[in-house]
């Protein structure tokens, strides 16, 4: 029963970290040279930065870093608990994670607002308050992060008819 609301929280981090080490929506999105963002994304799983950066930028994209690897964590800790769960459980999780995946366009109401309330509840500081002038903010401006939202809703919805579908098909076999 608890992997029912497990599955959910495991496919919206998997849709997120999908967007984050996919190079080529980087390509498509992205304002910078992709050996940047090549070693934006080798610091993520564990290198050291070889672009210049302010103090600030540092600081967030340490931050950012120690958020995913939380969130590999918590996937991995959360899908130990999918083989305790039946076939009904991935069936219903799915169900669960497509309401979910149908309730994220209302960030699109007031993006801005939106960001800002994500960066408040994941961050512990201020450092993603960033000046306009900073090279993060002109590798990622918001239409990035519009972009993000729009791929991260279709691969929330792409895994949840996955898993309902898989939990269907697993269910008929037993």
């Amino acid at each position: 029963m608890i992997s029912r609301f497990t599955i959910p929280i495991i496919i919206l981090l998997l849709s997120l970290n999908i967007i984050i080490f996919n190079i080529d929506f980087y390509e498509k999105e992205s304002n910078y040279d992709q050996s940047e963002i090549k070693d934006l994304l080798n610091y993520f799983t564990g290198s050291e930065l070889k672009t210049e950066y302010s103090i600030e930028e540092i600081i967030h994209l340490k931050d950012v870093r120690n958020l995913i690897w939380l969130s590999w964590g918590l996937i991995i800790l959360l899908a130990i608990t999918l083989f305790f769960s039946s076939t009904k459980d991935l069936f219903y999780g799915g169900i669960i994670s497509l309401i979910i995946t149908f309730s994220l366009p209302i960030i699109f109401l007031s993006f801005e607002n939106s960001f800002i309330l994500f960066h408040k509840l994941l961050f512990t500081n201020n450092y993603w308050l960033l000046p306009s002038s900073s090279k993060l903010i002109q590798m990622f401006p918001e239409k990035f992060f519009i972009e993000s939202a729009k791929q991260l809703i279709f691969n929330n919805l792409i895994l949840s008819l996955f898993t309902i579908i898989l939990g269907m098909k697993i269910q008929k076999s037993i």
